[in-house]
């Protein structure tokens, strides 16, 4: 036999053991070759047109006795082109008409229409038909050849009629936000239909922090219900206060008191499902809630799966056939009463397929050959998608109006060939994709424009294992690829803005893809600066206006004196700077962005100069430095230039190892920086030019700001009270967020709130703090001590981090104390009480980067310690000893931030350990 034989045949038996270790999956419906509709067979009557593409119909299909046939037509364009969904006694389906010819699309239910009467609802997305019978989720096809259109019904020989007139229900994006500030007469659209639910007013609620929330009470199954009977694909989230041990919760996805959905949590979280007025206990976990501690629970559903939340951490992940839509709810089973606050729903978006069901048209394939193969083992679905190709192929599957988000899958047992991955696919002429050559072990990635490939980014990595779980991420241009969590390639592009998802495979004999997800990302929003309640109130400026988070500094820039404005806070990470003028820079102005400054340069970092030059051939000329060094140059063309008829943006961004600037939110100039600064500061100066202070954004992930207008579901407090209570008893109208030590006598001393949050690395903490008046113990605050903060603690002991003191020891001195030793003190700053400290707000900061810890007071630096040996916590507390500390203003900033810790994982009974003793902690 020769050699060219020898190799095909060994390639077939490999591809036949691959075959024949996996048992193939039931096969999915067959594309048919297309009949031709018969249009006139159904005598359609065409109900409605719809200029919307997402949109429900409901009906009310009625058969007196089988067999029956009844169509539904949707985006009916005219006789030949159109979907249909048909009911039968004996199964459901979708199908399309295009051209006259009929094609079945989609999964096919198995059990038809009973006789009589069915409630049914379809469920038309911009490329999704869903039909729910009964409530429950029955068949799905994807496909957008079609939108808009008319709806219609029809039946074969009349052997099905409608009960009722076909409603057409058109569908948007769910918003809906409560934050429940409104009069106490005021309803806002909830439902009530268990229990006494009423809102809750602190007295003069102009002058506070968070005046408002919602109270239910009730001796059983507490229930308010608000929104639309179709509301689907949400994620519904709210602020819970228990006040007692009784049960509270959310309801989603409710219809009536018999069929929802219910997130119950007492002692145990409980997920429960109620069908028909059977309930039914989906999951459990042993976790129980600490009274008087805020929660943020959370319902997400998309398609058929649903998530629950506590304080942002994953509790139950489940599918449900009958998640097809409903309003959302709250639940309490308390007299005394349970708070809700900072109720938010929004649409979401999932796309997620382990290909344990087959969908037909979910995925298209573009060469090779594609198939679904697995068992079902021990209940359990084990299924890939597999492809085998020798030219390049690919299977593709969303839409094309898709951005900004996270592709993932496992890809595995691809031998020799390529596999990959592809996003923002528009055609076969326009994509990007990651691909990784089997036989080498090298990664590439690559875009297509206009048919033209261009290679963007490679590496060489190792041949690969047998399943490896590759990501690739675009955020507003900048692709990041990912493989088993590790960073692999990087690039920032814009050439495409939006597309489908995509798997590769060339020269494989079987690649293997499974588990595909799609994350899309949140958009940003900026660091809010403003404190509206208190902004005009001057005592309060610092910390409640814009002005109070820059600091201004005069410097000498390109031989001039300028004056630059440097933020306050540490921005770690990426981040953006964005400054709109209210309109386009004169001849001869100039502006300055900076990110990724160190505070002891302010000459570094990146810094972008944008200025209108006498004398110049272009309207506009951008200038990027590095560390001073010009890195890049543009003189931006007419064209390009911003509308003078308009409000200009100028935009400097910093996002991994690129740094863009954007001019009206297009790119105008790029920098790769193979060696990125990890300065943390940024500024600007505006010279010449017309603009606003608040017209000055920043975008970062890593700082979190807390102004206490939402309820407190990132703080647990361990000792003390902590609430918005009122400040100085000759004035009540003004109300803070504020922590006391308890009433009881053996518990007193302490007051002390921890971060729910895990901040890793350099840290960063700021916070606007008073004392609060207290005239049993005196007329001029002699009693005023200790407003203190932790930072690298473990959540529960004061004494496991770092302790900031500011007027420790009865107000002897301040200090910086490692663990329980004083490691840097001072008798000069402390609290000062023979002044008058009445109305005053005192600016605390707390560093620690590296092994160096800062300790400022109102801007001036009155401590330092270089640690050799840096504890490795990462969590923050604010504490105070026998007094009242009122907050204004609380800010963090890391690298990290992200992770919550796990609900009920600190008991409340612990004990708090500090520099001064251990006390209890809060019951």
């Amino acid at each position: 036999m020769s050699r060219k034989l020898v190799i095909p045949l060994v390639a077939l038996l490999v591809l036949l053991g691959l075959i024949l270790t996996f048992t193939r999956a039931p096969e999915p419906p067959k594309r048919e070759t297309p009949n031709t509709a018969d249009w006139d067979a159904f005598g359609y009557q065409l109900a409605k047109s719809t200029d919307s593409r997402q949109f429900n119909v409901q009906l009310k299909l009625k058969a007196d006795a089988a067999p029956f046939r009844a169509r539904l037509l949707l985006n009916h364009q005219d006789e030949a082109n159109y979907y249909f969904v048909q009911f039968t006694d004996a199964d459901i389906e979708i199908g399309r008409v295009e051209n006259g010819l009929e094609t079945r699309i989609g999964t096919r239910a198995k059990a038809g229409l009973p006789k009589g009467t069915s409630d049914i609802a379809v469920k038309r997305r911009t490329s999704e038909i869903t039909v729910v019978v009964d409530g429950a989720l029955t068949a799905t096809a994807y496909d957008d050849t079609f939108s808009r259109g008319s709806v219609g019904f029809g039946a074969l020989d009349q052997s099905a009629t409608l009960a009722a007139p076909l409603k057409c229900q058109r569908v948007g994006e769910v918003c809906f936000a409560d934050d429940f500030m409104r009069a106490e007469t005021e309803t806002g659209g909830w439902e009530p239909l268990v229990g006494t639910w009423s809102i809750n007013t602190l007295d003069n609620p102009s002058l506070s922090s968070n005046a408002f929330f919602y109270v239910g009470k009730a001796a059983s199954r507490g229930t308010v219900v608000k929104g639309e009977w179709f509301w689907d694909d949400y994620a519904f989230e709210v602020s819970c206060q228990p006040k007692t041990d009784k049960p509270i919760g959310l309801f989603f996805y409710y219809r009536d008191e018999s069929n929802h959905f219910l997130f119950k949590w007492d002692a145990k979280m409980r997920l429960i499902k109620a069908l028909k007025g059977q309930q039914t206990v989906l999951a459990e976990k042993d976790i129980a809630f600490t009274p008087h501690q805020w929660y943020s629970l959370k319902a997400q559903v998309s398609g058929n799966v649903g998530q629950i939340y506590v304080d942002d951490r994953l509790i139950f992940e489940f599918t449900d056939s009958h998640l097809c839509f409903g309003k959302i709810g709250l639940y309490t089973e308390d007299t005394v009463g349970t708070n809700f606050d900072d109720v938010q729903v929004t649409s979401t978006r999932r796309f997620a397929d382990d290909f344990s069901e087959y969908a037909a048209n979910k995925w298209t394939p573009l060469g090779g050959k594609w198939m679904v193969i697995g068992e079902d083992a021990g209940g359990k679905s084990e299924r890939a998608f597999a492809a085998t190709a020798k030219e390049p192929a690919k299977a593709v599957a969303g839409e094309a109006d898709w951005h900004d988000y996270t592709l993932s899958a496992d890809l595995g047992r691809w031998g020799k060939g390529t596999a990959g991955l592809c996003f923002y696919y528009l055609d076969e002429g326009n994509y990007y994709s990651f691909q990784w050559d089997g036989s080498t072990g090298e990664q590439r990635l690559l875009k297509v424009v206009d048919s033209q490939p261009t290679l963007l980014a490679t590496a060489k990595g190792a041949p690969p294992a047998a399943k490896h779980r590759v990501a690739a991420t675009i955020d507003a241009g900048h692709i990041t690829i990912r493989v088993d969590g590790q960073p692999a390639l990087e690039e920032w592009d814009r050439s495409l803005k939006s597309g489908k998802v995509g798997l590769y495979a060339e020269n494989a004999l079987s690649a293997f893809f499974d588990n595909v997800a799609v994350e899309f990302l949140k958009p940003k929003e900026p660091l809010l600066t403003v404190h509206e309640v208190f902004a005009h109130e001057v005592s309060m400026q610092s910390w409640s206006g814009e002005q109070g988070d820059w600091e201004d500094v005069k410097q000498l820039i390109k031989g001039k004196d300028v004056v630059t404005h440097w933020h306050r806070a540490d921005f770690r990470g990426d981040m953006d700077i964005e400054l709109k003028l209210d309109k386009p820079p004169a001849t001869g102005a100039e502006v300055m962005l900076a990110v990724g400054v160190d505070k002891a340069d302010p000459n570094s970092g990146y810094r972008l100069f944008v200025s209108n030059p006498p004398q110049a051939d272009s309207p506009l000329s951008l200038e990027l430095f590095r560390a001073g060094q010009l890195v890049s140059r543009k003189a931006l063309p007419e064209a390009e230039a911003p509308d003078p008829l308009k409000t200009p943006s100028f935009r400097l961004s910093k996002a991994g190892s690129f740094v863009v600037a954007f001019v009206d939110n297009e790119p105008a100039l790029e920098f790769r920086d193979t060696a990125p600064l990890r300065g943390s500061k940024a500024g600007w100066f505006a010279n010449g030019v017309e603009m606003k202070r608040e017209n000055i954004k920043i975008y970062n992930d890593s700082v979190f700001n807390y102004t206490f207008q939402q309820a407190t579901t990132d703080w647990r407090a361990t000792a003390g009270v902590w609430d918005v209570t009122n400040r100085w008893q000759c004035d009540p109208r003004w109300s803070f967020f504020s922590g006391v030590a308890d009433s009881e006598k053996d518990r007193r001393d302490l007051a002390a709130i921890w971060n729910k949050r895990e901040f890793q690395g350099d840290v960063t903490l700021e916070f606007y703090a008073g004392i609060k008046m207290d005239r049993d113990r005196g007329m001029r605050y002699e009693y005023a001590s200790d407003i203190n903060a932790t930072i690298c603690g473990d959540g529960r002991d004061l004494t496991s981090g770092y302790s900031f003191l500011f007027g420790g020891w009865k107000d002897t001195k301040s200090a910086i104390v490692r663990g329980d030793k004083i490691v840097a003190e001072t008798s000069k700053v402390v609290i000062p009480r023979e002044s008058n400290i009445h109305r005053r707000w005192f600016y605390i900061r707390a560093e620690k980067a590296g092994n160096l810890l800062r300790y400022y007071v109102d801007n001036e630096l009155i401590l330092q310690y270089k640690d050799e040996n840096p504890l490795p916590g990462t969590r923050i507390a604010l504490w105070t000893w026998k007094v009242g500390v009122m907050v204004a203003r609380v800010r963090i900033s890391s690298e990290g931030g992200q992770v919550k810790e796990i609900p009920g994982s600190v008991t409340p009974s612990m004990t708090c350990a500090t520099v001064y003793g251990e006390v209890p902690g809060r019951k």
